[in-house]
């Protein structure tokens, strides 16, 4: 087709100018699922041959097809029957839910939801430590073992059910804390009904695993729900190897056609480390699929009191967090990485979490070795400035989710303190210290939709505009650099070469929007819709004139 429209940003640095930063050009000639020729339409008109589509979308501007360098294509609480409440207002609403939902099942069917999160729920709501106990949720549905995830996945919460299919006795004291993990316990010892970090293990291993088609089924759902916000490319931030035969199914099977999202996906660092050198983690390199990242775990979450830190909680002097691997076990997860060429990828929230990753990164390789397998920190949402010196002179990058600001903003001063909270999500920071910075969602712990996650990273504000100002705003970046987060930036963070990816040419992936996010109001941008996704040259998601594609 030929593709005429006066806003077409290609985001090509070859092509950006001091007055037009966005490459902008008004036509693109695009033939075999590539970008042939960009320009102007009286230049791009005649090369036109018979047959040969003209498409002139209905849209405010047209983007590079966006890239969400941290998100999950499935996960724990995930079926497609899964039970969600985003209008998490207390545990007894949750119960009720649940109740309602049982009633559907038979006795002893599973029943697995998400996103509950205590900080939220009022002052007088039954809690235990700070948490919510089975008693509810065993009341609710005695019958069926229940398991919630909470909102950022690093606990659950569980009725007695699930605690006597996973071989505990509600009755009876817990077993011990494995490492890196905290079973809570009420006052007589006995399991509480939440389990933290590691200790999900215990109970998230008693949930039947899905049939390879079911898991199929649910990849190409959520892979839809990407392309229909604009995304074309995930940074998927972990999947177990037996899934991956489920993934080259559901991105590169003959049976997916119109399925085009591309999966760059992360395999277990553990795993690499315990099969040592001789027995490599397959890497699969296709243009839908790819493995070339390691992923590690140095903590848990913040509201989950998980993030392993520095010093105490705010409120808990007893607690500092989970370290879910030792910094000798990051010592040797970074070097079996290096040894092998592989990217690493550490989850690390606290900042004795993210301290330790980068200690365990400089142990293992050189920052010119590192800036080339292009290791990466995820999330380095609480830090200090020498920390992030740190992680400058070791050249990593950085997989930010503006949106978790957002959300967390509402409590998160309550557990760290105004002190702590001022270099709580620092994107100016580590930008200003020249490190490389790509946007994600963390879905489906926060929404996917990249617009909100631009609205948050340009005002520190939530979609009621509070708090007036921002929230930390010197942490604010600006429109420029938030795009290039979610396009040219993100591609640079992934360890295989996809400088073609973020930008409009030689690639056909692209998206056609309801607002230009260039020159729209901060606010305008919570109302963008995508009108048409094409991947490869063709259409992954809605059509130029915005009806849907049956």
């Amino acid at each position: 087709m030929i593709l005429l429209h006066p806003r077409i940003l290609t985001f090509d640095p070859r092509r950006a100018t001091p007055d037009d930063p966005w490459g902008a050009v008004g036509a693109l000639l695009l033939r075999d699922g590539r970008v042939l020729q960009a320009g102007d339409p009286a230049a791009l008109l005649p090369l036109r041959l018979p047959g040969e589509p003209v498409v002139e979308p209905e849209a405010a501007a047209i983007l590079p097809g966006l890239i969400d360098t941290h998100a999950h294509l499935h996960g724990l609480g995930l079926r497609l029957d899964a039970l969600e409440r985003p209008d998490d207002t207390s545990p007894a609403a949750w119960a009720d839910a649940v109740a309602d939902h049982a009633r559907s099942l038979r006795p002893g069917a599973w029943i697995e939801g998400r996103a509950w999160n205590q900080a939220l729920w009022p002052p007088d709501a039954d809690l235990h430590d700070g948490f919510p106990t089975h008693h509810l949720l065993s009341a609710a549905a005695p019958g069926n073992p229940v398991v919630i995830h909470r909102a950022d996945r690093h606990a659950v919460w569980c009725n007695a059910a699930a605690l006597r299919a996973a071989g505990l006795d509600p009755d009876a004291p817990a077993p011990a804390d494995p490492h890196g993990g905290r079973i809570l316990r009420l006052s007589d010892g006995r399991p509480s009904g939440v389990f933290i970090d590691a200790a999900t293990d215990l109970i998230t291993d008693a949930i039947p695993e899905p049939a390879e088609d079911d898991l199929v089924a649910l990849i190409r759902h959520n892979a839809r729900r990407f392309l229909a916000a604009g995304i074309t490319c995930v940074h998927c931030a972990l999947i177990e190897p037996h899934n991956l035969p489920a993934y080259e199914r559901a991105l590169c099977g003959p049976d997916a056609p119109g399925l085009r999202v591309r999966g760059m996906v992360y395999a277990p660092a553990e795993e690499l480390a315990a099969w040592a050198d001789a027995h490599p983690l397959p890497r699969v390199a296709t243009p839908h699929l790819q493995i070339n990242t390691l992923k590690a775990f140095a903590d848990g979450a913040l509201g989950s009191r998980g993030a392993w830190l520095l010093e105490p909680y705010t409120g808990y002097p007893d607690e500092r967090g989970l370290s879910v691997a030792t910094p000798e076990a990051l010592r040797g997860l970074a070097a079996a990485a290096a040894r092998g060429g592989w990217q690493l990828a550490t989850h690390a929230i606290g900042d004795r979490a993210i301290r330790e990753t980068l200690l365990a990164y400089a142990s293992a390789a050189d920052p010119e070795t590192l800036d080339r397998l292009r290791w990466r920190v995820e999330h380095l949402q609480h830090t200090t400035p020498e920390d992030l010196d740190l992680a400058a002179r070791l050249r990593v990058r950085v997989a930010f989710q503006p949106i978790h600001c957002t959300r967390d903003m509402r409590w998160a001063e309550r557990l760290l303190g105004p002190a702590r909270c001022a270099w709580a999500y620092p994107w100016r920071a580590a930008l200003d210290r020249g490190l490389r910075v790509g946007f994600g969602s963390d879905w489906p712990i926060e929404t996917l939709d990249p617009f909100a996650g631009l609205h948050a990273a340009l005002t520190r504000q939530d979609e009621a505009d509070q708090p007036p100002g921002g929230w930390n705003p010197h942490q604010r970046v600006t429109r420029q650099e938030a795009l290039r987060a979610y396009t040219t930036d993100a591609a640079e963070l992934h360890a295989a070469d996809a400088g073609h990816l973020g930008r409009i040419g030689p690639c056909a992936d692209l998206v056609a929007l309801s607002v230009d996010p260039t020159t729209a109001a901060p606010r305008e941008l919570l109302g963008a819709r995508v009108r048409w996704t094409v991947v490869d040259g063709e259409t992954a998601w809605g059509a130029p004139c915005g009806a849907p594609i049956p």
